[in-house]
């Protein structure tokens, strides 16, 4: 797939160009996982991370070439706004509790590919921090700013 297909949206978020995909486009890259000639690399990952954020509209799967790599980003819509973040299924600190699915901007390597790195971070570190659904206690050491509970 080119950058320049319809099926890609081609947004901005911190200074570096980022491709959307649409479902469409998703199906497309899983048949020949290229973007400009360029491998997605590690495709199982990929699969998975997108199949996970797929029923939650407010995460966004994005795609850019840095390096002559292509690179795999998800951000956070909040009031309108993206922001990078790193989702995994947070654990809390104080009562063990596992939220379904969370989201971190704490993660150095998610502002790779920023015009300003330290602007990216801080601007995602402005976010609300979340507490544990279960204890009610804040999720201090992965800087949790979303999550979706059972």
């Amino acid at each position: 797939m080119q950058t320049d297909d319809p099926r890609l949206t081609a947004i901005e978020v911190d200074g570096q160009k980022l491709h959307v995909p649409s479902p469409a486009a998703w199906t497309a890259l899983r048949e020949d996982p290229t973007l400009d000639g360029k491998p997605l690399g590690t495709l199982e990952l990929l699969r998975a991370k997108v199949g996970a954020t797929a029923p939650y509209p407010e995460i966004v799967a994005a795609l850019g070439i840095l390096h002559g790599r292509v690179m795999f980003y998800e951000l956070l819509r909040v009031e309108g706004l993206l922001y990078r973040v790193f989702v995994e299924a947070v654990f809390c600190d104080h009562c063990g509790h596992r939220a379904r699915i969370s989201a971190t901007p704490g993660m150095y390597t998610i502002y790779i590919g920023c015009a300003d790195i330290e602007a990216a971070r801080e601007r995602g570190y402005r976010l609300p921090r979340q507490s544990c659904h279960a204890c009610k206690r804040l999720l201090e050491r992965r800087r949790t700013v979303w999550q979706v509970n059972d």
